[in-house]
């Protein structure tokens, strides 16, 4: 059997593949000093002692330091993809688009909202309060940002004034109710559709500002994070 003398491994190119699970692998081709063709597929374990080892190596010209470089650069894409998958993976564990739209169409359509959905979108944005929580993709943070403080505003309308009523029904909220207005509290029909006008005005304008703002959220995960 003839022995295989390695001065060192230099990778002829990288492929990425993505298993059904969400795993993403990276397989590095390379030679031997024979010209046999090899792929290694790093264990994620490797992969981080790859990036310490070669962070020794980073700037200088020599063929170790340049492979090891490129290995790096990848390494740091893959892991920071994945971050960002599980990221957005726990988050709509917490709240997933099909909820928090039929959230967004009961508000828009029927001024009203059930308190599990409240605490539902209460917990969502909780999520991406903390830092561990936050997207690596500059973008994609930004977009989440913008998605929380839509959401938010729509939340402190939802919680913090004086528009949204519970109406005794299995925690059922609505949208300035006649019946509690003007029969209990006995405002004029006229001054009670005003408000009611007012409130439903602000509260369209919160939901489609929420809705925009998600949907661009969601369009840019699409794209870059599951293809």
């Amino acid at each position: 059997m003839t022995k295989h003398v390695w001065k060192s491994i230099k990778f002829d190119h990288f492929e990425e593949e993505r298993l059904p699970s969400g795993t993403t692998l990276i397989h590095c081709f390379f030679k031997d000093n024979f010209g046999n063709t090899y792929r290694w597929t790093p264990r994620w374990k490797e992969i981080e002692e790859i990036l310490f080892k070669s962070s020794a190596v980073e700037g200088k010209n020599e063929p170790e330091g340049i492979w090891d470089e490129e290995l790096k650069r990848l390494a740091d894409r893959i892991l920071y993809k994945q971050h960002d998958i599980e990221v957005f993976e726990k988050s709509d564990s917490i709240m997933s688009e099909k909820e928090l739209r039929a959230l967004l169409y009961r508000l828009d359509a029927g001024g009203r909202y059930h308190d599990s959905e409240s605490l539902k979108l209460a917990e969502f944005l909780h999520f991406f309060n903390y830092e561990s929580n936050q997207y690596i993709s500059s973008k994609l943070r930004d977009l989440a940002d913008k998605m929380c403080n839509a959401l938010g505003e729509l939340g402190k309308f939802m919680w913090a004034s004086d528009a949204f009523f519970d109406i005794g029904k299995g925690g059922m909220n609505k949208l300035y109710p006649a019946f509690e207005i003007i029969e209990r509290r006995g405002l004029s029909e006229e001054k009670y559709r005003k408000q009611f006008k007012e409130y439903q005005d602000e509260l369209q304008k919160l939901v489609e500002t929420a809705s925009q703002a998600y949907r661009d959220y969601r369009v840019h995960v699409r794209e870059t994070l599951f293809r």
